[in-house]
């Protein structure tokens, strides 16, 4: 509808020039367009993950953890509504696992992280090897595993770690700008490796 098109204006033209008020007017025609929406409205996914995505922003900007559960409840949600076959399920899911991980990052939920790692995933196995950003979606699961493995040493979290972080940068050419990132994660990962069976020699 009309709202949700100005919603998506105001949230574009946000990431252009960071206003607070396109912001602020973004979610609150978000809000007014699912007030007005039926629960089976053919675009409440996409209407419940504009405005998750707006509040994660908010969140960005001023630390609230309220916006971020907001967040998390509606992209949620929307990722129900989806279905799996649905162009912009796999972004949701990439959504929500990122806030996930972002809350845990607040509250050191182990949950979480557990909930982010498994839609990470999914995000990835629906990315074809072709696919341009499947090297990103491989590289977020890689961090968060090696978020994981920090807190629980899991040599298993650690292994497939350094196997999704081999296989994102072989999926870059050797001048791509992204891949300097990619293989310091790399050599984290497996100096991390290196750590752990020096500690169990010990």
């Amino acid at each position: 509808g009309s709202l949700e098109g100005l919603a998506r204006a105001h949230g574009n033209r946000y990431s252009r020039s960071a206003s607070l008020d396109d912001l602020t007017t973004c979610i609150q025609l978000h809000t007014e367009a699912l007030e007005l929406q039926p629960a089976n409205h053919s675009d409440r996914a996409k209407s419940l993950a504009g405005l998750a995505r707006a509040l994660r922003h908010r969140c960005d900007r001023f630390h609230s953890l309220d916006d971020l559960d907001k967040s998390i409840r509606l992209y949620t949600e929307a990722l129900e509504l989806f279905p799996t076959n649905h162009p912009d399920r796999v972004i949701c899911l990439h959504n929500l696992a990122s806030a996930l991980r972002r809350r845990c990052d607040q509250s050191g939920s182990l949950n979480d992280l557990d909930k982010s790692i498994q839609l990470y995933a999914e995000a990835s196995e629906l990315r074809s090897a072709d696919h341009p950003d499947r090297a990103g979606s491989l590289h977020n699961l890689a961090k968060a595993l090696e978020d994981r493995y920090i807190r629980n040493h899991s040599l298993k979290d650690l292994k497939r770690c350094i196997r999704l972080y081999t296989e994102a940068l072989e999926l870059y050419p050797h001048d791509h700008t992204s891949r300097d990132g990619y293989q310091r994660g790399l050599d984290r990962a497996r100096r991390k490796q290196h750590n752990y069976k020096k500690a169990r020699k010990d």
